[in-house]
């Protein structure tokens, strides 16, 4: 085969290679949803582990990751409303301690504060928020605060925390246990989640007052969501809100806060205090859980369905298979672009000055002396008859 042939085939085959690399993923990604993958290897299903019987109306809870505890606050049957605080060991899933704090008592927002490993819980009949200690499990303080004790939220960053009351957010110090500021909002505040990256706090205004956060049958429209900074303790921002149950989560991953709304989720960038997106949760979702192993917010709705949300952190850790293609494929294109350059550097020198490149003759027409002669030898050696 001519030289020239087989560089013209060879680049061929490898352009040809090249267009299979770079077309393969755009196609793979175009036929991706009508290909059925074959089925992953069932996940372990969620199963509830054990039961800790713990009072009734157990209106908040909180984890002491310190101690490996869960407090509860539970305020009892009507018409004692008697207020105790349960602890259970997640160890054993046993109750290790029960903290009574007195009759005629509705508790409500439960808070765990990590530095100073305490407490703190808020009652809606005396307006007033109980600090314990989770060393010795007894009441070490008592803070008076606003009515309508409903939203707590610590403030790792400043050691203080903000509790919703009637029309105002106070803002508590863990230090001196005592109110120092008042932050006025829109009516009715209830749910509250701290922002540590920005150092704000996130507050749902409900407007129209109607029970507490969770209960199931109360129909609570957020009208609103305030945005206060913990350095001035100002309202910075106030985003509009469609209405909802207001209970609110913030996600450290994507700087996002999910706000929970009467049929859908409503999820706000701390970077511009926008909605920027929505989800559906079914009806009336009450509370959130984010889950920073997972990148998921558990949502929780007053039909008896929990709903997973994934925020997309996780999302695209590993190397793309769209990024090996091209990948591959730019490889393959510099290898022909080297093939090619070296092959013409070669028929350069092959060529003779003034002439073409010396390939070797491949039919008898290039020289027709040998096909005359062959033909003669061959007359010779026929015999005659």
């Amino acid at each position: 085969m001519p030289a020239h042939r087989f560089r013209r085939r060879m680049t061929a085959f490898l352009l040809l290679i090249a267009a299979v690399l770079l077309v393969a993923p755009v196609v793979s990604e175009l036929t991706s949803p009508l290909i059925t993958a074959p089925s992953a290897p069932p996940a372990p299903v969620p199963k509830v582990v054990a039961t800790v019987p713990a009072g009734s109306y157990n209106a908040g809870v909180a984890y002491d990751s310190a101690k490996g505890e869960v407090f509860v606050a539970s305020t009892g049957f009507f018409p004692d409303y008697y207020g105790t605080v349960w602890v259970i060991s997640d160890t054993t899933n046993t109750i290790v301690a029960n903290i009574s704090l007195g009759k005629g008592l509705q508790l409500h927002a439960i808070a765990y504060d990590s530095s100073k490993g305490e407490v703190f819980v808020t009652d809606l009949n005396s307006n007033t928020v109980y600090v314990i200690s989770d060393t010795t499990n007894a009441v070490i303080a008592t803070v008076k605060v606003g009515g309508s004790l409903v939203g707590l939220a610590y403030d790792s960053s400043k050691g203080e925390v903000f509790a919703t009351n009637e029309n105002t957010v106070s803002v508590i110090s863990d230090i001196t246990n005592e109110v120092v500021a008042n932050v006025s909002v829109a009516d009715k505040p209830t749910a509250v989640a701290y922002d540590s990256s920005k150092g704000e706090v996130f507050v749902a205004n409900v407007g129209i007052w109607a029970g507490p956060v969770g209960s199931i049958g109360n129909f609570i429209k957020a009208s609103n969501i305030s945005v206060i900074s913990d350095a001035t303790y100002a309202v910075v921002a106030t985003i509009s809100m469609q209405g909802g149950s207001g209970d609110l989560a913030y996600d450290p991953a994507k700087g996002e806060v999910f706000v929970a709304n009467d049929q859908i989720v409503s999820v706000i960038s701390d970077a511009t205090n926008t909605v920027f997106t929505t989800v559906y949760a079914g009806n009336q979702p009450l509370s959130f859980a984010y889950d920073s192993g997972k990148g998921e917010v558990f949502v929780g709705n007053a039909f008896g369905m929990v709903y997973v949300i994934s925020d997309g952190s996780r999302d695209g850790q590993g190397t793309s298979e769209l990024l090996i293609f091209l990948g591959v494929a730019l490889a393959v294109a510099v290898v022909i672009t080297v093939f090619y350059a070296r092959s013409r550097r070669i028929a350069r020198q092959m060529r003779p000055p003034g002439g073409q490149a010396t390939d070797f003759p491949t039919s008898a027409q290039e020289f027709p002396n040998v096909r005359i002669r062959a033909r003669a030898e061959s007359s010779m050696l026929t015999p005659n008859t």
